[in-house]
């Protein structure tokens, strides 16, 4: 039986993860917090609208005793979560590589990317040791035991997908050897 492998994307994040320089987490403090706010809708998505999720994550952060700096909130209205090309999220993203940012709030994860991938990535490799991400209405933040967690999670998941979708990429190269009559 031909041993069950990750697809390449997988498997090449997979791969980055170990031995890649990355600094371990450290946990959040609300202390000298730069919080930046992404928020997306798409085109016909019955999410919260735009101001719906600004003022969720501006709650949250007042709350905790924080202000939130309006040049700091980044939104891509009309645009779909499936793919990271949006203009708010590059200047998020552009932000967060330049230090000015410490803390990414986002309403809920599917914010972020809909893909699993997408989010574990962006978290795990481009953002870790630079900034936390905090999802408000999902209760959960990314600079603490119980986040990091969640993440080890969501990693797990990825890679059961990848074994997931090798075990249909064999079953259906059988089949069409079978049908070819090998």
């Amino acid at each position: 039986m031909t041993p069950l492998k990750t697809p390449p994307r997988i498997r090449d994040f997979m791969n980055g993860m170990e031995g890649n320089g990355l600094r371990p987490p450290r946990l959040m403090s609300f202390d000298n917090l730069t919080a930046a706010v992404y928020v997306r809708q798409g085109e016909e998505e019955l999410t919260p609208g735009i101001e719906d999720q600004i003022r969720g994550c501006r709650d949250f952060l007042n709350r905790k005793g924080l202000r939130l700096k309006r040049d700091l909130i980044f939104s891509d209205e009309g645009f779909s979560g499936s793919s990271l090309k949006r203009p708010g999220l590059a200047r998020l993203r552009e932000a967060v590589k330049a230090g000015a940012v410490s803390a990414v709030l986002v309403w809920k994860l599917d914010r972020l990317s809909t893909s699993l991938l997408d989010c574990v990535s962006l978290v795990r490799r481009e953002w870790a040791g630079k900034c936390f991400l905090v999802s408000v209405s999902e209760d959960f933040h990314t600079g603490g035991p119980s986040g990091e967690r969640i993440f080890g999670i969501l990693e797990n998941f990825l890679q059961a997908e990848g074994s997931a979708l090798d075990a249909i990429e064999i079953i259906n190269s059988a089949r069409a050897s079978r049908t070819k009559g090998r």
